[in-house]
């Protein structure tokens, strides 16, 4: 199975910022203090075992992640599934938006074959939830979530998607909803009563920065700016990993 890592440039920010339009202003440096770059290459280089430039994206806001990672599994860059580690502040499973609505209710009673173009935007896939839909698809065999706090936000993963609706569960289980009666099912004490069906279980992770180690290279290198939720003085950082360690020219012309 290839391993792909997924950086979100918010990932090497003290704190996370929650709750902020996409289109945001970047946030304060001195409220949401950068890593020093040799701080944040040691992570890279030590704990993910990064060397040399591997294939790999860049893009500016992460749901624009999905559609690259499409158009490297179209060409053949990337076989399904493959297993992601994905460092980042927040999940990006869903919640904050409704999204879901559109995931549970409509893409997965498809067959997997037609959920690869879902609907964008603040009713669809977007930048905070563009994971579900990409583990929906099939594509990801098992996901590891590693965040930059001591403790995960608990309000940060949606237990809609999740094995038994269990924020805290070890398997993402994204389930084909009954009927259109999104508030019904949000405010349900047993919303198992409304499951169709559900896809395989996929392992899930998450882990504090400070034990991750990969046990092994990785085979594609993802990078995002998120520019609403990292500060100016982040960018130096973000051009160094695209420099170092990512080669853009392997996917061009998707």
């Amino acid at each position: 199975m290839q391993r792909v890592l997924d950086i979100d440039l918010d990932f090497f920010v003290d704190g996370a910022a929650h709750w902020r339009p996409y289109d945001a202003d970047r946030l304060d440096g001195a409220d949401f203090l950068p890593w020093s770059e040799s701080a944040a290459l040691e992570f890279l280089r030590k704990r993910c075992l990064l060397t040399t430039r591997s294939p790999g994206a860049v893009v500016d806001c992460h749901g624009e992640m999905f559609v690259q990672w499409r158009k490297a599994i179209e060409c053949g860059i990337l076989r399904v599934p493959f297993s992601v580690t994905h460092l980042d502040a927040h999940a990006d499973l869903g919640l904050g938006d409704s999204g879901y609505v559109h995931l549970l209710f409509d893409l997965m009673h498809r067959p997997v074959a037609d959920r690869h173009h879902p609907q964008t935007g603040s009713s669809g896939i977007d930048d905070g939830n563009w994971l579900s839909f990409a583990v929906a698809c099939q594509w990801i065999g098992d996901l590891t979530y590693v965040f930059n706090t001591d403790q995960p936000d608990p309000d940060d993963i949606l237990s809609l998607v999740m094995a038994d609706f269990d924020p805290r569960s070890r398997y993402i289980e994204i389930p084909a909803i009954a009927g259109t009666d999104a508030i019904g099912l949000s405010m349900s004490a047993h919303p198992e009563r409304f499951v169709v069906r559900r896809d395989p279980k996929v392992p899930f992770v998450a882990v504090p920065h400070e034990r991750f180690m990969a046990t092994q290279p990785f085979d594609f290198i993802c990078l995002t700016r998120s520019p609403a939720f990292t500060p100016a003085e982040s960018d130096e950082l973000f051009q160094e990993i695209r420099d170092l360690f990512i080669d853009e020219i392997a996917i061009s012309g998707l």
